[in-house]
C-alpha cells in the first residue's frame, strides 16, 4: 500500500497536466466560467506545461517501480478496505456504472465530461443513494478508484481495484468493485483484445451469487464486432449467475448474435443506457434464472447511466 501511493503521487503530476491540455483543447468548460476562474485556469495551466518536463520525468519513475512492484508481487488486482460494518447474507441490490474515470483525462476527450477530480463526489453520493449492496464499475482509473473508495468507504467495506494491472499507460482494465459484503474467490480472467486496454473479465462470489463483470471492446465497425464476439466467447467459457458491464453490445441483432442470448436473460426493458442513446449497458442473469434491470439516471457525472435491478 506505500509503495502504491509512491507511485500514485509521482504520477499525479503527469495526469494532471494531461488533463488540463485536453479540458483546454477539447472542452467548453473555461467559457462558463467567471473572470476569477478563467485568470486562475489560464495561471495553472500555464504552471502544469512549463513543469511538463518534471512531470514525465516522475511519471517514467513511477512507470518502472511500478513495474518492478508488479513482476515481484505478481498480483491480479488490489484489495481495499473501508470502515463501514460487513453486511451478511445475499446481495439485494447490485448495479454497473460506466463512470468515465479514464487516465489522463481520457474522459474529457471521449466521454465530454468534466475533470475526474469534480466528478468524485456526484459519482459517490449516486452510488449511495442507490443502496446497492454490490456496484461493479468501469472506465476507472487506479487514482480514481482511490478517491472514490475514500468517499465511499463509510458504507462499502470492500473494493478491489487495479484488476489486471498495466503498469505504465495505467490502461489497465478499468474495472472497480465496491461491497457491503465480503468478496469471495476473486478471479481475473483475460479475454482477448484489440486495442490498449487491457480487457479482463472479474469473477467474484458475494453470498451465494457468483458475479462476472467486465468491459468490452467499443466501435461500430466490422473488426470491432468480430473482436467483441471472440470476447465474449472466452466469457461464456465461464459458470457465473450475473454478468455485469458495459459490453457495448447494442441490444438486438448484435445481442443475438454473440452467443449472449443463449446462455443470460436480459430483464432491461428501458431504451437507452448511455446519454448519446445507446443501449449497450447490462445486468444479465443465467438462464433459467429472472433479474430485471432499470436504469437511474447518470447524466450529471458521466456519458452513461447506472443500472441496477428492479
Amino acid at each position: 500500500m506505500a509503495m502504491n501511493g509512491v507511485i500514485f503521487y509521482l504520477r499525479d503530476p503527469f495526469d494532471r497536466t494531461m488533463e488540463r491540455g485536453l479540458e483546454l483543447f477539447c472542452s467548453k468548460i473555461p467559457s462558463k466560467r467567471d473572470l476569477f476562474e478563467k485568470i486562475q485556469f489560464v495561471v495553472s495551466t500555464f504552471f502544469y506545461f512549463i513543469t511538463s518536463p518534471l512531470s514525465v520525468a516522475l511519471f517514467g519513475i513511477a512507470g518502472v517501480l511500478d513495474s518492478l512492484k508488479q513482476r515481484c508481487s505478481n498480483v491480479s488486482f488490489t484489495r481495499l478496505e473501508g470502515s463501514a460494518p460487513i453486511k451478511e447474507g445475499e446481495p439485494a441490490k447490485i448495479a454497473t456504472f460506466n463512470v468515465c474515470m479514464l487516465f489522463g483525462g481520457l474522459g474529457i476527450k471521449f466521454g465530454g465530461q468534466d475533470l475526474v477530480s469534480t466528478r468524485i463526489a456526484r459519482v459517490a453520493k449516486k452510488i449511495i443513494e442507490s443502496g446497492a449492496d454490490v456496484v461493479c464499475l468501469q472506465e476507472v482509473s487506479p487514482p480514481a478508484a482511490r478517491l472514490l473508495f475514500r468517499e465511499l468507504e463509510k458504507v462499502y467495506r470492500f473494493g478491489i481495484e487495479r484488476i489486471n494491472p498495466d503498469p505504465w499507460l495505467t490502461l489497465d482494465s478499468g474495472l472497480f468493485v465496491v461491497s457491503k459484503l465480503r468478496i469471495q474467490n476473486p478471479q481475473v480472467i483475460l479475454i482477448p483484445l484489440a486495442a490498449r486496454m487491457k480487457r479482463a473479465l472479474f469473477t467474484f462470489q458475494t453470498g451465494s451469487m457468483k458475479i462476472g463483470t467486465t468491459h468490452l471492446e467499443p466501435g461500430n465497425e466490422a473488426p470491432d464486432i468480430v473482436m467483441r464476439k471472440r470476447q465474449v466467447g472466452e466469457i461464456l467459457k465461464h459458470e457465473i449467475d450475473v454478468l455485469m458491464g458495459d459490453l457495448n453490445v447494442e441490444r438486438g441483432t448484435e445481442f443475438q448474435e454473440s452467443g449472449l442470448a443463449g446462455k443470460f436473460y436480459d430483464g432491461f426493458r428501458c431504451e437507452d443506457t448511455t446519454t448519446d442513446g445507446l443501449s449497450i449497458d447490462y445486468i444479465l442473469a443465467k438462464s433459467g434464472t429472472r433479474i430485471n434491470s432499470d436504469f437511474i439516471d447518470g447524466s450529471d457525472c458521466s456519458d452513461h447511466h447506472m443500472l441496477m435491478n428492479c
